[in-house]
């Protein structure tokens, strides 16, 4: 899988390629918690970030650095995750804002920033 750079000094290793492995065949839920664990994507000052993981060049589920897990469109969670992905980086776009666009629900612990953003 891939990631964008989030600052100019971030290019140096673009695209950020990593393999995670997993024992059994994974979903994306499995994927993005394995993301999410090892800080795979890069966190920025003000703790905001926002990431569209992108599949088959659809944008799938959203990340966001204040958020434990992703947020998913609608019935992809427990599907099977492809072997080649990309994080699209969204700056310090609100995450419930771009969440919506992709036709997902904002994960529960995000109550904070639905009040900030509402």
């Amino acid at each position: 899988m891939t990631r964008d750079p989030v600052a100019a000094g971030d290019d140096c290793d673009a695209p950020h390629e990593k393999v995670f492995t997993f024992d059994a065949s994974p979903s994306l839920s499995d994927l993005t918690n394995a993301v999410i664990a090892d800080s795979y994507l890069a966190s920025i000052a003000g703790g905001k970030a926002t990431w569209f993981l992108v599949v088959d060049r659809k944008k799938v589920a959203v990340l966001a650095q204040q958020w434990r897990k992703a947020a998913f469109r609608k019935g992809m969670e427990d599907a099977p995750a492809p072997t080649e992905a990309h994080f699209e980086y969204k700056a310090q776009e609100n995450p419930i804002r771009a969440a919506k666009t992709i036709g997902a629900a904002a994960p529960s612990e995000s109550s904070f920033w639905r009040r900030l953003f509402s």
